[in-house]
């Protein structure tokens, strides 16, 4: 009868709420469950084709609005909505996290990090040197193309033989964002780092928003710490062993560094110890290292892996002047965080024509939006590191180190997308991997990921 009582109750609500974005009816309280599981993803994109541009279900007694432009997504994101819509804390995630971090958050603790970040990333002399590209000197431009040297290298010695690309491209922007962090370079092992890296797109891999876990009250998290076969029945076992993995080897790190560390602003942990206004906690340094680490080498490294598919589309090297153009194109195409991160709203918000209520989950279909991209002739920019309140604080870094890697890989190489039956062992621990498919996850992994690099006769 309670059930039936809460069916009226929704049906009442749904039938009242003209104003809200079109979409699909659900089961009582449960919702519209294809939206949930593996196949939520393929689900989302078939109801952007049957509703529309914004589109609303409910999971759990929470609306969900989807929106699937451009417009609409700038829309929330940008003026008045900006203020409105905050960051929406994925269950899984604030388990892992305990309540520490910039990327998870919506509270003052979190945007005051998230504003330090900014501040001490690119308010340093040497970064922004190096971002400005000109003839200024920077530490960091010399890391790149030392790094950038030893990625050529790597790939001429495979004598044009299939290789696993990937690998490489976690490696060296692992070393960048370590140069950047820690103001050295990294002393752990190429096969530990590659290991390392392996648990963190695993784990970006299976955690999905699209979970029923992610909705469910924070509060009930004190019984799945105590009771482990719930962990196990939800996989989250799996995700917490991964993540104490990394988290233990960046921790001794931590502890190194101390030992070592002359307090210089070269380091940036450093330059967030000395700013006493910030007064920063242990327990926020070693998430703030984990997010560093974990979400700059990632994604960057999916996006350069994406643009050796495009490399090897192409029938001659890149023009400089259109060079813009061509980054934005492998953008579309590697759709790397295809859904973005989630948002929240604040408090009711008016969006397209539609009354969005509080406590909204809203998604941005970043995937939806980069597809129509590319089938036509588009006057916008693409959007891979999202916008608003879950824009990515390090893009203009990571666009920065993107652009100088795919720049001397198409300079030096004609790239043929290789056979991974052949592919070749190589230094820095990379090894063989299984053809890479597309993700359920937060992360969208490239299919092709396997490449025979030929050296320019001219390079």
């Amino acid at each position: 009868m309670a059930i039936g009582v809460i069916w009226l109750v929704q049906r009442f609500r749904f039938s009242r709420s003209n104003s809200l974005p079109p979409g699909p009816r659900g089961l009582p309280w449960i919702g519209y469950t294809p939206c949930l599981g593996s196949q939520a993803f393929d689900e989302l994109q078939r109801l952007k084709s049957r509703y529309g541009d914004v589109v609303s279900f409910t999971l759990f007694g929470t609306t969900v609005v989807l929106l699937n432009t451009y417009e609409t997504i700038h829309e929330a994101a940008n003026n008045s909505n900006r203020q409105k819509l905050g960051r929406y804390t994925l269950t899984t995630n604030h388990w892992l996290a305990k309540g520490f971090g910039i990327s998870n958050y919506d509270t003052p603790r979190a945007l005051e990090l998230r504003q330090a970040l900014l501040r001490h990333l690119y308010g340093y002399e040497d970064v922004a040197n190096y971002l400005a590209d000109d003839s200024s000197p920077s530490e960091l431009r010399e890391t790149v193309r030392k790094e950038i040297r030893q990625l050529i290298q790597t790939l001429t010695l495979s004598e044009a033989k299939s290789v696993e690309f990937l690998p490489l491209a976690r490696l060296i922007v692992w070393n960048v964002m370590w140069t950047i962090v820690f103001g050295r370079s990294c002393e752990i092992s190429p096969a530990q780092i590659k290991h390392v890296l392996d648990q963190i797109s695993r784990n970006n891999k299976e955690n999905s928003m699209l979970q029923a876990i992610q909705l469910f009250p924070k509060q009930w998290l004190f019984i799945v710490d105590r009771i482990p076969w719930i962990q196990r029945f939800l996989k989250m076992d799996r995700l917490y062993s991964r993540y104490a993995e990394v988290n233990a080897v960046l921790r001794d790190q931590l502890r190194l560094h101390d030992t070592k560390t002359d307090n210089s602003p070269k380091a940036l942990i450093n330059r967030f110890r000395n700013d006493r206004g910030l007064d920063i906690e242990r327990n926020e340094l070693e998430r703030l290292l984990f997010e560093l680490m974990a979400a700059g080498t990632d994604t960057s490294s999916l996006t350069l892996t994406a643009a050796c598919i495009y490399l090897s589309e192409q029938t001659g090297p890149l023009s400089r002047d259109r060079f813009r153009d061509h980054l934005n194109h492998i953008h579309r195409q590697a759709n790397v965080v295809p859904l973005a991160l989630p948002h929240v709203a604040r408090e009711p918000i008016q969006l397209a024509g539609y009354s969005i209520p509080a406590h909204s989950i809203v998604i941005f279909n970043l995937y939806a939006v980069h597809q129509l991209q590319l089938s036509q002739i588009c006057p916008f920019s693409p959007i891979p590191f999202s916008v608003g309140s879950r824009v990515c604080p390090g893009q203009r870094l990571a666009s920065k180190v993107i652009e100088d890697i795919v720049w001397a890989l198409d300079q030096h190489f004609i790239v043929e997308k290789g056979c991974i039956e052949h592919a070749t062992n190589l230094p820095n621990g990379s090894v063989q991997m299984k053809p890479s498919q597309a993700s359920r996850g937060l992360t969208r992994t490239p299919k092709i990921s396997t490449f025979i690099f030929h050296r320019r006769s001219n390079s």
